[in-house]
């Protein structure tokens, strides 16, 4: 999920899921502060949602552009959110796999994950203009050949 969530607001976004999902302010204001990432945990289903602050930069802003409404459920009335495309889901965690010095097997397997889920699905041709882009190319070929999907 991306957002734009200011420090002013986490308040009342702690107080509006606090109910139903673990929340960690510190981990939210720093996540802010360095424009990175937090993540909140679903009690009931132990779902873990990774959130996405903004950079602002031409990237986030074509990420945002191409972000997917969605619920937590089927009711019509639950509460709407946006969240980040597949393709920008990879692209992000290869960005931070990369940044941690290529260390974080969570990170890289959430990567093949994903890979392997969305592989009939995936905009090969996006992500392979943002990886350049972002210099992580070397990092989205790796993780083709590692999840066993030969798009490069």
């Amino acid at each position: 999920m991306i957002s734009d969530l200011k420090s002013n607001q986490v308040k009342s976004f702690i107080e509006m899921l606090s109910s139903e999902y673990v929340i960690d302010e510190d981990m939210i204001m720093d996540a802010i502060k360095r424009r990175s990432t937090f993540n909140i945990i679903h009690i009931e289903t132990m779902l873990k949602i990774d959130i996405f602050i903004s950079k602002n930069g031409p990237y986030e802003m074509e990420t945002f552009k191409r972000r997917r409404q969605d619920t937590l459920d089927e009711d019509k009335e639950s509460i709407k959110f946006y969240i980040v495309s597949p393709e920008d889901i990879i692209l992000n965690k290869l960005m931070c796999f990369n940044l941690g010095d290529c260390v974080s097997d969570k990170q890289w397997n959430d990567i093949l994950g994903v890979l392997k889920v969305q592989k009939n699905f995936l905009d090969t041709s996006y992500l392979k203009q943002w990886a350049s882009k972002l210099n992580i190319n070397h990092l989205l070929i790796k993780s083709y050949q590692d999840s066993g999907y030969y798009e490069i």
